[in-house]
Order: C-alpha cells, then structure tokens, then sequence
C-alpha cells in the first residue's frame, strides 16, 4: 500500500509538472501573466494620493526638464527624470497632477513587463515548468507591487537589470551579446547607482571568458607546433607531402 501511495504521489507529480511545461511553453502564458500583473499593481495603486518625498522629487526634476530647464541634480540619477520629461513632452502633459498619473502609470507598465527578459530566461535555464513558477512569484509578490506602484526609478532599473542579464546569458562570451548587455547595464547606472556593479559584473565574467578561452586556444596552437624530435611528415593538412628525398 505504501509503494502504492508512493507511485500515486509520483504520477501526481509528473503530471503536475506535465502541466506546468505545458503553460510555460504556451505563447499566451507570459502576456497574459503582464496582464495580471498590470492589474494587480494596478489594484494596489493608490491613484487618489500624490506622490511624495523621491517620488514628487523625480517628477520634479521631470517638469523641469519638460520646460527646458537641464538641470543636473547632485542627490538623485537622472535617468527616470529623462525619460518621464520626454514622455510628457510626447504626450503634451504640462499639469503635476497630469505628470503623477503618467509616472504611476508607466512605473506599472514597466514592472509588469519585466516580466518578458525575466520569461525567457527562467525558458533557459529551468524550462517552462520553472517559468510558470517564477513567474507566478513575481507577478504576487509585494514588492514587486511596491515597486510598480511607487512611480519612482526602481521599475526602469529593474527592467534594464533584467534586460541586461538576459543579454549576457543568451550566449555568454560573445562580443555583440556583451557590448549590448554592458551597454544596458550603462543605462543601468544613470537611473540608478547600483548599475555600476551590474557592469562590473559583466566586464568581469567576460575576461573571465576571454582568459579561459584564450588559454585553450593557446594550448591548441602551441599542441600544433611539432617539436625538434618529431619526425617529418610534410605538408599533410592539404594533402601534398614534401618530405626530401635523395635521389638514387
């Protein structure tokens, strides 16, 4: 009875399991997981209340630069500031009360659609079985919600970190991978500081690649070269051999 019980438990398992790779590689799976999760953050919104302290402070600076005025602040990034203005200046939004909207608005969108680098790579490295599961953690977790909700800088830098990574590990060690992900990772670092150690990061991993790399690409060559004992045996990779012979 126990093996029975045993042998239950496992086929509930694999069928669980069955399942879940099923939704993850479904195409509609992951925009319909941003939707929930606009929705979601949407609900947690408090879109009747203004936005405070670094909140009001970035859509500040935002306004000011909307109007003309670049002026670079010494307390806070400027690369949400940047890219609301020029979302308010697209949209023709000269109100704070019009720029607070706005600001929540694309802080929610934003953070939902994290969730597309964030999908492909959980597809890579755990399947569709553990991109439901990551998934489904991200689009419930609070401080995601926190994170959409608050207008501020942390959902633009979120997405670019992830954006980032998922350029790097899509095919580690190539050059165009690595130029676009530290070139990301830059963006990174002007809206948020911590962007710096996202690049050092990736630098670092790609001199790792680049040593290791080279020093079996070194050992191939240095494999290749024949040594003063070795006999001759003439110019065999193109089939013609050139071994010296005297004559009889």
């Amino acid at each position: 009875m126990i093996q029975r019980g045993i042998g239950s438990i496992r086929a509930f398992d694999d069928s669980v399991g069955a399942g879940f790779a099923y939704l993850g590689d479904s195409r509609w799976f992951v925009p319909f997981l941003v939707v929930v999760s606009c929705l979601l953050i949407g609900a947690a919104t408090p879109f009747d209340d203004v936005l405070r302290e670094d909140s009001y402070n970035y859509l500040k600076s935002a306004m000011e630069i909307r109007s003309g005025n670049w002026i670079i602040s010494e307390t806070q990034p400027m690369g949400w500031p940047v890219f609301l203005a020029t979302v308010l200046f697209v949209l023709q939004i000269d109100s704070v009360f019009g720029g607070m909207l706005i600001a929540r608005l694309l802080s929610i969108g934003i953070t939902a659609c994290t969730l597309i680098p964030l999908a492909a790579i959980s597809r890579s490295m755990v399947g569709g079985a553990g991109l439901v599961l990551v998934g489904v953690c991200y689009a419930l977790n609070p401080v995601i919600w926190f994170i959409g909700r608050s207008g501020r800088a942390e959902a633009l830098f979120l997405c670019l970190a992830t954006l980032s990574l998922y350029a790097f590990i899509a095919r580690p060690g190539r050059i165009g991978n690595t130029l676009a992900a530290a070139g990301i990772a830059a963006l990174a670092f002007h809206v948020r500081p911590h962007g710096l150690f996202l690049l050092a990061a990736i630098l670092v991993t790609l001199a790792v690649y680049w040593w290791r790399d080279g020093r079996s690409y070194l050992k191939r060559m240095l494999s290749a070269v024949p040594g003063p004992d070795a006999p001759s045996s003439g110019n065999s990779r193109f089939g013609i051999d050139r071994t010296c012979t005297s004559p009889p």
